[in-house]
């Protein structure tokens, strides 16, 4: 007598977050998960569905993106009513370096606001929004994790980012990129005005009267940390200043990073009277080592910053900074995607502007150092 072969399911080889997602969604739809609309906190579903408490996170973040569910400051996360439907276009997928850069301490300043712009727009534009996390489940869901993939933008923070994007569009994904692509093909992306940025930030100092300005650069390797650096040293040679860059470590975006090398800074014999940073945390760390030198800010020294993210305001003296167009830079992605998926678009480079914001961190410099030109 012949038996029955029973194979087993194929093993679900999706990102952990991804699995959640669908589980959660079932809870939902069978009542089992929610009580009057309300989801169990990240940290109870963590325990009851034995993952981390960052990939119950993670789902959460795409869920809350995707309009299906609601953060309400105090009370928790609910289950918003569900839309009427409609026929989707396909999955926009936004691809990160790694979903682990999505936690990490600079990261929750920066790419909350690109997916929430990527998201919104994709799903005004009728695409299902979805976030993936570089090159190995990239290319899954071109292959066949979304069976309806309509594109994918590609979030380019490195130099060894631009061969996952170009190995999407070998597989005819239509892509997009954002930040500055420095690769060989012909690829449309969406990027700030780095260099704009930098120009702005220089010549306010300047014009206070700033002319020993030093520049605390991020690190190295990281595209819009070399674009920052490279558009300061050109607005301090348009103005005639030398361009003092600090060259020695560590060099990375943290409050640490800047605290480290302002302190070597106001310990030389000539100290700047102005630094200019790569980023905010950078310049929060920068202000920390003013205040343990005893140096008041902005009377003894000026400090501006880059981003504008929600740290700048809580600082104190609020943080002059230039902002990035961030939310602008995630919509604009889905918009290009869009138009090449549609045909109405045409490949190229799109370059938003950045603003720089005057809060209380800049001043001229002390009258000692004007008297010792």
């Amino acid at each position: 007598m012949k038996e029955d072969v029973i194979t087993a399911p194929p093993p679900d080889t999706r990102p952990k977050y991804r699995i959640l997602q669908d589980t959660i969604r079932r809870g939902i739809a069978d009542g089992s998960l929610v009580n009057g609309g309300k989801l169990p906190s990240e940290q109870d579903m963590a325990r009851t569905f034995g993952v981390a408490y960052m990939t119950v996170r993670a789902a959460v973040n795409g869920l809350v993106a995707a309009g299906l569910l609601q953060r309400i400051h105090g009370k928790g996360t609910f289950v918003l009513e569900a839309p009427v439907q409609q026929t989707s276009a396909g999955v926009l997928a936004l691809v990160v370096p790694s979903l682990a850069s999505l936690w990490n301490v600079a990261g929750l300043y920066y790419f909350p606001s690109i997916v929430q712009g990527f998201c919104a727009e994709a799903t005004r534009l009728g695409y299902e929004p979805t976030v993936i996390g570089r090159a190995k489940d990239a290319f899954a869901s071109a292959t066949g994790e979304f069976t309806n993939l309509a594109g994918a933008a590609c979030l380019l923070i490195a130099h060894d980012d631009s061969p996952s994007l170009d190995a999407l569009r070998d597989l005819k994904v239509p892509v997009v990129g954002i930040n500055r692509y420095r690769g060989r093909r012909a690829v449309s992306y969406v990027a700030a005005d780095q260099a704009g940025g930098m120009s702005d930030a220089v010549a306010l100092l300047v014009e206070k009267g700033h002319r020993d300005i030093a520049f605390l650069p991020g690190p190295a390797g990281n595209l819009g940390a070399e674009e920052r650096q490279q558009g300061f040293r050109q607005a301090a040679a348009a103005h005639g200043v030398a361009p003092w860059v600090v060259d020695d470590g560590p060099a990375d975006y943290t409050d640490q990073s800047g605290m480290l090398r302002t302190r070597r800074l106001l310990a030389r014999a000539k100290p700047p009277t102005a630094i200019v940073t790569a980023g905010d945390l950078i310049a929060a760390g920068a202000l920390q080592a003013a205040r343990e030198a005893g140096r008041a800010v902005p009377d003894d020294l000026s400090v501006i910053g880059y981003g504008d993210f929600q740290v700048a305001t809580y600082l104190q003296p609020a943080l002059t900074t230039v902002r990035l167009p961030l939310a602008d830079l995630g919509a604009q992605a889905a918009l290009l995607l869009h138009e090449q998926i549609t045909g109405r678009g045409r490949r190229g480079a799109v370059k938003l502007p950045v603003t720089r914001i005057d809060r209380d961190s800049v001043a001229p410099p002390p009258p000692r150092a004007r008297a010792a030109r």
